[in-house]
C-alpha cells in the first residue's frame, strides 16, 4: 500500500489533472502564435488564463514528485524513487518554463 500522499499515476484526480494541464497546453498552441503574429491588445481573459496557467504548471512540479509511475509494467509508488526519476528527467526542464513564465508575467 503507498504512503497516503502518493498518488498512482492512474487515478482519477491525476487523470483530470493531466487533461487540464492538455487543455492550457492546446491554449498556449493557439494563443502564442496569435500573439506573436498580431500582438492584439491586453485582454482579461488572457491575463487570468495566463496567471492560471502559471500557478498550474508551479503545483504540477509538486504534484509530480508525488506521483507514481509505471516502470516494466509495474507501479512504483516509492516517494524516494519517484522524486529521483524526475530529478533525472524532467525537473530541469519544468523549473526552466515556469522560470520564463514567470519572467513573462512580471514583466
Amino acid at each position: 500500500r503507498p504512503p497516503v500522499y502518493v498518488l498512482r499515476p492512474s487515478s482519477p484526480f491525476r487523470l483530470g489533472w493531466d487533461i487540464f494541464g492538455s487543455f492550457l497546453i492546446g491554449c498556449d498552441l493557439l494563443i502564442i502564435p496569435v500573439n506573436l503574429a498580431f500582438t492584439p491588445e491586453e485582454s482579461h481573459f488572457l491575463t487570468v488564463l495566463s496567471v492560471l496557467a502559471v500557478v498550474f504548471w508551479t503545483a504540477d512540479i509538486f504534484l509530480t514528485l508525488r506521483t507514481g509511475y509505471y516502470t516494466h509494467g509495474a507501479e512504483e509508488l516509492r516517494p524516494c524513487k519517484i522524486a529521483m526519476k524526475y530529478l533525472r528527467t524532467w525537473l530541469l526542464f519544468d523549473v526552466v518554463v515556469i522560470l520564463s513564465d514567470y519572467a513573462s508575467l512580471l514583466a
